[in-house]
């Protein structure tokens, strides 16, 4: 039997192992299914708040990577840009916007990135961060708004944050301090968390045991979820619903061949590209490590941490089969 000289379980070392393929698959598994079970908020024109203002109505982002007017964001970031979920209403697809309510049809442009219309009115739309950006900039009484949907839940790493990010209160009170770009609403849509939202950890610990005569492992891992809300109901129905996974087994996709294949969804800079890369279609094209058995799930106390600031977290194992590496 020859000897191999070289590392095994790995093909290169610059693609994602088993740690950051979980928590991939993890986020991604939550932020679809609490929108397939109806977490999400279909935004029409027109649309109050319940304390007054309109929610459907984008304001003025003083974004310092643009010039003023060129961003305008809405009073909840992450769109969903999904279909084909488990409910009879699905989320609002957008097809455009209007300015001073002239209907503006959007089309992505992969050379430009942006929608092909008129000078001052060419623009792109970036979900994950709930705005709009224009070609050019529009005066400040300009009326932009659209129909839209947005996710009631965020899901994201609990690491690897790519900006600091300060927890945003009362974010749905659009009456207040929304339109006139004071107190929170100053935070740009990638700098802030509104609430509620989960934070995935994978914690930095590995315990192995044998598969099968003949080689093989499975993996064990534990997984964190820190779930952040303003309302303890909230957080308390969020920890439940996590908790609910235990005892089940999920097939995991692989995050290397997707990234070599560029079927995603977006670009980095959030525009839509192709909405059939969602989570079924990863996991029905590129699997990996054939599935996931998730056991021995607790939740621990939820901390109120302010007078509208609650946190709890759920901790729960995961075993993943190791076949046999020559």
């Amino acid at each position: 039997m020859s000897y191999n000289y070289g590392l095994v379980g790995v093909e290169n070392t610059q693609d994602s192992t088993l740690s950051n393929i979980l928590i991939d698959n993890f986020v991604t598994f939550l932020d679809w299914g609490f929108l397939d079970k109806g977490g999400f908020n279909n935004i029409n024109i027109p649309s109050s708040g319940m304390y007054g203002g309109s929610k459907s109505e984008l304001r003025i982002a003083n974004d310092p990577n643009y010039v003023t007017g060129q961003v305008w964001q809405g009073f909840r970031e992450n769109w969903a840009w999904e279909t084909g979920i488990n409910k009879t209403t699905q989320p609002i697809a957008i097809s455009g916007i209007y300015v001073n309510n002239n209907f503006l049809p959007y089309t992505y442009k992969p050379a430009s990135g942006y929608y092909t219309g008129p000078s001052a009115t060419g623009y792109r739309i970036n979900y994950q961060d709930g705005k709009v950006i224009f070609n050019t900039p529009l005066p400040a009484t300009t009326s932009v708004k659209l129909n839209y949907s947005y996710k009631w839940v965020k899901v994201d790493r609990a690491e690897g944050v790519g900006f600091f990010r300060q927890i945003q209160n009362n974010d749905f009170r659009i009456d207040s301090n929304f339109l006139n770009g004071s107190g929170d609403w100053v935070q740009l849509g990638q700098t802030r968390v509104q609430l509620p939202a989960v934070f995935v950890e994978v914690v930095p610990n590995r315990t192995y045991e044998g598969l099968q005569l003949g080689g093989g492992q499975w993996a064990n891992t534990d997984i964190l979820f820190y779930v952040l809300s303003n309302r303890e109901p909230d957080c308390s129905n969020l920890l439940n619903i996590i908790s609910y996974q235990n005892d089940r087994i999920i097939n995991l996709f692989d995050s290397n061949r997707i990234s070599r294949s560029g079927v995603y969804p977006m670009t980095f800079k959030g525009d839509l590209v192709d909405r059939q890369y969602d989570y079924p279609y990863w996991i029905d094209n590129y699997p990996t490590y054939n599935n996931c058995r998730i056991f021995n799930t607790k939740i621990n106390n939820i901390t109120q941490i302010s007078v509208d600031f609650y946190v709890g977290t759920v901790r729960c194992s995961t075993q993943v089969k190791l076949l046999p590496v020559t």
